[in-house]
């Protein structure tokens, strides 16, 4: 079964954020904190990455280097949450160019649809990533092919091909369920 229900509201949602002096910072509205919900997102994908099970290297080192931005959205796939990934991955990119980091990442995650399997979590993925590609206003990555057949593939955004991961309830994998849908921009 999936529900579509999902929590919105301006104390709720964060849609960009980051370490400063190992602190998590809410980079869209300086001055602020988190939303509650932005930072039990954070706070349980951190164990999840740290979890001794966890095997992904540049997750883990991304996370312990602070070279990653995250943000918190309403559902996935819907017009207003593709609007603020869209600017956040802009910014990103624009961020990450100037760090002297091996491994950055964007990690968007979504207060629903919960509940899906791996096909619904599939398509809702592309669905999303089709979404941000109509907004998208630089040309696709030259280093990375635009054909999701090519092994040379990878999603670009901002000019930026990027390798897509995506986690939710559902997974098969162990290492990719996570109880928010989230797609992990590497």
């Amino acid at each position: 079964m999936t529900s579509t229900a999902r929590v919105t509201g301006a104390d709720t949602l964060s849609s960009y954020l980051g370490l400063v002096d190992g602190e998590l910072v809410d980079l869209a509205a300086p001055g602020s904190t988190p939303a509650p919900l932005a930072r039990l997102v954070h706070d349980s994908l951190g164990a999840v990455i740290d979890s001794p099970g966890f095997t992904c290297l540049g997750a883990k080192a991304a996370r312990h280097q602070g070279f990653y931005r995250m943000g918190v959205f309403g559902a996935l796939g819907d017009a207003e949450s593709t609007a603020a990934l869209a600017a956040a991955l802009e910014r990103f990119v624009a961020e990450r160019a100037e760090w002297d980091a091996e491994y950055s990442t964007m990690i968007a995650s979504f207060t629903g649809p919960v509940g899906l399997d791996e096909e619904a979590f599939e398509t809702a993925l592309w669905d999303q990533l089709s979404a941000l590609h109509r907004l998208d206003r630089a040309p696709w990555d030259p280093r990375v092919s635009s054909e999701p057949d090519s092994p040379e593939f990878s999603f670009s955004f901002a000019g930026e091909g990027f390798f897509v991961v995506g986690l939710h309830g559902g997974a098969s994998r162990w290492t990719r369920r996570f109880a928010w849908p989230t797609l992990v921009f590497n």
